[in-house]
């Protein structure tokens, strides 16, 4: 006599990162299909990135706050950066490959969203400077040197957006001396 055994309830990540998923393909759409249809956007493998990135690289360059890091509510090109960046980082050289290719476009989708100006909202700088230090340390020349073709520009809209402003200044049409 044998019992019929119960499916597992998926795991709550599964829920999380599907909705991820969804949202990260809406942000990607121009990107090619075939590469919105790879393994790479599996929610599963959507995890592991995110736990490869915090668990390996986070502790090196900290501008996120994990514990309050909610999946579904983290603008998808900021956690896609997160993902690109965790892919590298990934056993298999196929997610290597995958990662880089979404990541040759990253930049010029923020960049294309129309959040890159005075002003910028948390979420652009950091997926920004993921990108870059993605660049810098884990992909090809080309994205090498386009860090550092970006990296002014990055730091030039954190000085003059909310990045250095203060509760004093924050408002004012008075410049502060790392505007001037």
């Amino acid at each position: 006599f044998s019992q019929p055994i119960p499916s597992p309830t998926p795991p709550r990540y599964d829920v999380e990162w599907t909705l991820a998923r969804t949202n990260i393909l809406k942000s990607l759409s121009s990107l090619p299909h075939d590469l919105l249809n790879s393994i790479f956007f599996r929610p599963d493998n959507l995890a592991m990135f995110y736990d490869l990135y915090f668990k390996n690289y986070h502790h090196h360059f900290p501008i996120l706050h994990q514990p309050t890091l909610i999946i579904s509510e983290t603008p998808p090109l900021l956690l896609t950066a997160i993902l690109t960046l965790g892919a590298t980082l990934a056993a298999d050289p196929a997610f290597y490959y995958l990662g880089q290719r979404i990541h040759d476009a990253l930049r010029w989708i923020i960049l294309a969203t129309g959040k890159f100006e005075p002003l910028s909202p948390l979420w652009c700088l950091q997926a920004l400077l993921l990108v870059q230090a993605q660049g810098k340390m884990f992909s090809t020349t080309k994205h090498h040197e386009m860090a550092h073709i970006f990296h002014g520009a990055i730091l030039t809209m954190m000085k003059r957006g909310r990045a250095y402003s203060t509760i004093s200044n924050f408002g004012s049409s008075k410049p502060t001396s790392l505007e001037l």
